[in-house]
């Protein structure tokens, strides 16, 4: 049965946990009684355990003093069924010595109906989503041409690290180049790949938030996830969404980590297969981004700490847990480096293997990302998380006050002109409507109470080992959502970055407000169904928000970039013109011999891909990050020897880095330079690029007379 019996002795007040897990009821079966010592005066039902029981049997409670149930506003019926309690006070007390569960086969019929129920909502958005942001996810120019550029030329036989400069870790790139090298390069491929991994990622957060709260807690935080963060278009730029990611290691390394989680945080014993396995997932992550590793790291220690809690393995079986573990993590790096090493020194593969790290620890990259992160103007940074958080503190205020009203029935005349008063407050601090909560600014704060609270949580259910695994998959989870949002720890926010960052943060809260808060709110007065409520419909909204948001993007994506599997939407011409002007140079670079090559700058590397065209020099971009990485130096260099067929420049905004334009003094001037000294514009597509006229391209070929000298470019 398997149902925990928390009883009280009526004088001392001690508690003690009453357990009848290896009792066995046959089912379908007309009455089970639960017998009671003597000595106890009442037991008390724990709802959590109670639902369970429920939701898998189709149960329902009943006792000899059914009027007792009056106390919490239910009816005085024997036999209520518990279903259709919405959020009850965390604990039903009974009087008396026993309690009796009986089986309703009508209800049980229909239980695995209802299991299935969460998880059909969730297939049917991701399909409806996915329908309609059908090819308009990705951006024609920004980020994403990386993405296809990298793995087309691998699995034409170019080798990572020696023949294409890459910041990342192997894993991403070898991955999408196994997809080219078996199902044919093509945009559709990497969309139906990225498809099939989204769902994945869905799943994944859905049987983790499940495990510690109910299913409709856990189905709205999928929601959430779906239509917030994998599938959104929140910026004009896209990009941003799980299906074309401006990175692959991103969104792979979130997926490892999530499937990490979950295999560490299972099972009933300590076993050293699940520890390698988690091992072995923890070496792919860090083949992927440092952020992510970083996480999951953080995520692995405290999973691997729950479980030494939860199983008290000898000191030999955790020495031998942690060794497998930590071998097993190795596995796949020392794997990429000796494939490496085939091609380039040994010193080499290990530091392409290494990826971001390399760049973090040894170059000034990360002053690029100060704004990114908050910490160029911390103070102001603070100063508007505190007024996000102030906002959404008393949204949450709101909802307690209207709970405590309406459950204790200390109704007045003034409660609607408190709430109205109240909900000013929060517009004027948020200076408009929408999200009502789901914002990136109290998230760090929720994120340490969450780690505080679920630790805490499960350290007092340490004795209860299938209760501590639910607790302690949640404060793993909320672990790994806390590190996570160390990138942008002073402006976290759910757009640009956030997409992938601020996503486990964001559903874990989202669960912990349809499940949990309700739950302490009862704690107090013995409330709760209003509290949640309400929060539900909050939480709609904001879902709903997130889809009118990407709705201002997406229907103006209907303008064809490409043909055949690598047609992808863009906006049409009444919008911006950069899907006509590159449909224009497509044309002309279709048209030149197969061998020739193209150079794109600063950022063009879709261009080479969609027109097949390969670039010489190794660069796939000239973006201020790269420039800081690999140097201007070695651009010109390369340049230099490689002397590209031709030259395409294409026009892009610099805001985001704190630069001007390609071309300027603290921007690519040296590689202008040489391009203005060999080449010559043999056509100009649009605005002229660079010149703040609008978006614009030029084709560039090398002058008739062209000499290997430098000469100095005029700065602007």
């Amino acid at each position: 049965l398997g149902c925990r019996i928390l009883t009280e002795r009526p004088k001392s007040g001690v508690t003690s946990l009453y357990s009848l897990c290896n009792t066995c009821v046959k089912f379908p079966s007309r009455w089970s009684e639960l017998p009671f010592p003597a000595s106890f005066g009442r037991c008390v039902l724990r709802n959590g355990w109670v639902r369970r029981f429920a939701k898998t049997r189709g149960s329902r409670l009943s006792c000899d003093n059914a009027p007792v149930f009056s106390a919490w506003g239910l009816p005085a019926c024997n036999g209520f069924n518990i279903r259709s309690l919405d959020v009850l006070p965390a604990e039903v007390t009974i009087p008396g010595v026993a309690a009796k569960m009986s089986t309703d086969r009508a209800t049980a019929k229909f239980a695995p109906r209802r299991q299935w129920a969460g998880p059909a909502i969730v297939a049917a958005a991701f399909v409806g989503l996915a329908v309609w942001t059908w090819r308009r996810w990705a951006d024609p120019l920004i980020d994403f041409g990386r993405e296809l550029y990298v793995p087309w030329r691998l699995s034409e036989g170019d080798v990572l690290y020696r023949d294409l400069a890459y910041f990342n870790g192997p894993l991403s790139p070898t991955f999408n180049a196994g997809l080219f090298r078996l199902c044919g390069a093509s945009f559709s491929t990497l969309v139906w790949a990225n498809l099939f991994l989204t769902a994945l990622t869905a799943v994944a957060v859905y049987v983790l938030l499940h495990r510690g709260t109910r299913q409709f807690a856990a189905t709205l935080a999928t929601l959430v996830l779906l239509a917030g963060f994998a599938f959104s278009h929140l910026l004009s730029d896209g990009n941003y969404n799980y299906i074309t990611p401006y990175s692959h290691d991103i969104t792979h390394g979130l997926l490892l980590s999530l499937l990490m989680m979950l295999a560490l945080g299972g099972g009933a014993r300590w076993r050293m297969a699940r520890l390698a396995l988690g091992g072995l997932l923890l070496g792919l992550v860090f083949l992927t981004k440092a952020e992510v590793f970083l996480a999951a790291s953080g995520a692995a220690c405290a999973a691997v700490l729950w479980q030494a809690i939860a199983h008290r393995p000898t000191k030999r079986e955790l020495i031998a847990g942690l060794s497998v573990l930590v071998l097993a993590a190795l596995v796949a790096p020392l794997l990429f480096s000796i494939g490496l090493a085939q091609h380039m020194p040994w010193a080499d593969a290990w530091l392409g293997v290494c990826g971001t790290w390399r760049w973090v620890l040894t170059s000034d990259v990360g002053e690029l990302y100060r704004p990114m992160s908050g910490f160029d103007a911390p103070l102001r940074h603070i100063a508007a998380m505190a007024l996000s958080l102030l906002a959404t503190g008393l949204i949450l205020a709101i909802l307690a006050f209207y709970d405590y009203q309406q459950t204790t029935a200390a109704k007045s005349k003034a409660t609607w002109a408190i709430i109205a008063v109240l909900f000013g407050c929060v517009a004027a601090l948020r200076g408009r409507g929408f999200p009502l909560l789901l914002e990136g600014g109290p998230l760090l704060l929720a994120a340490l109470l969450m780690v505080y609270g679920y630790s805490r949580a499960a350290w007092r259910a340490r004795r209860d080992p299938t209760l501590l695994r639910d607790l302690a998959a949640l404060a793993t989870f909320a672990v790994f959502a806390l590190l996570l949002l160390a990138k942008m720890a002073l402006v976290p926010r759910i757009i640009h970055y956030g997409f992938v960052l601020a996503m486990p943060a964001t559903v874990l809260a989202v669960a912990a407000l349809i499940h949990h808060a309700p739950a302490i709110v009862c704690r107090r007065w013995r409330g709760g169904p209003h509290f949640r409520r309400v929060a539900k419909a909050l939480v709609v909204a904001d879902l709903l928000g997130f889809v009118l948001m990407s709705s201002a993007n997406v229907p103006r994506k209907t303008l064809l970039v490409a043909s055949g599997a690598d047609e992808m939407k863009t906006y049409n011409t009444d919008t911006a013109a950069t899907g006509p002007v590159l449909n224009q140079l497509l044309d002309m670079l279709r048209g030149l011999p197969a061998e020739a090559t193209v150079a794109t700058f600063p950022e063009g590397a879709i261009v080479n891909y969609w027109a097949r065209r390969t670039n010489p020099t190794g660069f796939t971009n000239a973006m201020p990050p790269e420039l800081c990485m690999f140097g201007e130096a070695n651009y010109v260099a390369a340049l230099e020897r490689t002397r590209p067929d031709f030259i395409v420049l294409i026009d892009k905004e610099m805001a985001e880095y704190g630069v001007g334009p390609f071309g300027g003094d603290d921007f690519g001037h040296e590689i202008m330079a040489w391009i203005r000294a060999n080449y010559q514009v043999r056509r100009t597509l649009g605005a002229m690029p660079f010149a703040g006229e609008g978006f614009g391209i030029q084709l560039l070929v090398p002058r008739s007379h062209a000499r290997a000298l430098v000469v100095d470019y005029p700065r602007k």
